[in-house]
């Protein structure tokens, strides 16, 4: 990634612009903060230098108005907070390097002074953020190998008044197709989840315990849970992977490395080698996730175990991983809870509603 690339990464901070567009006919005022209007004019100078900072930037209302209001937030905040940092300045640094690629002096309808206003707007809450961030770093650096998986969590809920009486279900698909079946209201979501601290206690517990399918027991509903894990990165993943040949199916309680790694049998039975994990095919990247777990595959009469009985990962990458998502979520519950507060303090009053 090149280095105007960047610094744009810090200035489009979070959002994710969908395709729907809105056109104004007229000047309007769209909202205040502190009295002082914000109008269509400012909201389509927004736009025009979105397109510019950002080649995939696709208008949608919403997120873009929300944005222009979060940015002014914390440009106000900033001023207020006596900041020594020259905004100006450091405008006009990323502008030279943004310059160098895009030439934006030969571009339709370019204004430099709107472009540099709104460059000093994405500045000031990248320089508030970073501020609060780094006075959050012990949170931040603290057990950020944790993050060696992702989670994608599927959660849905029954009414208790329907007396369910499920068994045997352990995927989500059969689950929603046997309420269907019998026309059963639920509510469902997913939700991608890095940091597991994020979880309730009951849902973190189960994670640590392998138990990836389960169902909470509330006082109205019954929420049942599917999780999939998935590792974050296969870059620096090795695995030790065991496979033992035999004729008989091994009992539950040997269904484990220690139990493979120290079987006094035929050395042809059981042999172990090391694969880099991007390496592997699909099928047992996805099942081979942890420490004895394990996949069969059968060939006539002859049952073939694989157990993953090591990882080795290179420690660097898993940390800057772990804390680049780390900082990328504290960043987000950042913005979020400081719009909540300096909206009231700012006296926000949206009017485009």
């Amino acid at each position: 990634m090149n280095k105007y690339k960047i610094l744009l990464f810090f200035l489009l901070l979070f959002f994710t612009f969908k395709s729907y567009s809105i056109n104004f006919n007229e000047n309007k005022i769209l909202f205040k903060i502190n009295n002082l209007s914000f109008t269509t004019i400012d909201y389509n100078n927004r736009i025009n230098y979105l397109n510019l900072v950002n080649q995939d930037f696709k208008e949608d209302f919403t997120y873009v108005i929300e944005d222009y209001i979060s940015v002014n937030l914390f440009n106000i905040y900033f001023i207020n907070s006596n900041n020594k940092i020259d905004l100006h300045l450091e405008a006009e640094k990323i502008f030279n390097e943004i310059n160098k690629n895009l030439n934006l002096s030969n571009l339709n309808n370019f204004n430099e002074n709107i472009f540099y206003e709104n460059l000093k707007l994405d500045l000031s809450r990248k320089f508030v953020i970073e501020n609060i961030l780094n006075e959050r770093k012990n949170e931040i650096f603290q057990n950020n190998l944790d993050g060696l998986y992702k989670y994608l969590i599927s959660y849905i809920s029954v009414d208790k008044k329907n007396n369910l009486k499920i068994n045997n279900i352990n995927k989500k698909d059969d689950l929603k197709k046997f309420l269907d079946d019998n026309s059963i209201n639920y509510f469902s979501k997913n939700k991608d989840v890095d940091d597991i601290d994020s979880l309730s206690l009951i849902i973190k517990k189960n994670i640590k315990k392998n138990k990836l399918n389960f169902k909470i027991d509330n006082k109205n509903f019954i929420t049942y849970i599917f999780i999939r894990k998935q590792f974050k990165t296969f870059d620096g993943l090795v695995a030790k992977l065991y496979q033992y040949s035999t004729t008989e199916y091994l009992e539950k309680e040997n269904l484990n490395c220690n139990y493979i790694t120290n079987l006094k049998t035929n050395l042809n039975d059981v042999q172990n080698k090391e694969y880099e994990y991007s390496k592997l095919n699909e099928n047992i990247r996805d099942k081979l996730l942890q420490i004895n777990d394990y996949l069969i595959f059968e060939n006539n009469e002859l049952i073939n175990y694989v157990f993953l009985c090591d990882l080795k990962y290179n420690i660097n990458i898993i940390k800057n991983i772990s804390t680049n998502n780390k900082i990328n979520s504290i960043a987000i519950d950042i913005e979020r809870d400081f719009i909540h507060e300096y909206s009231s303090n700012y006296n926000l009053i949206r009017l485009y509603e």
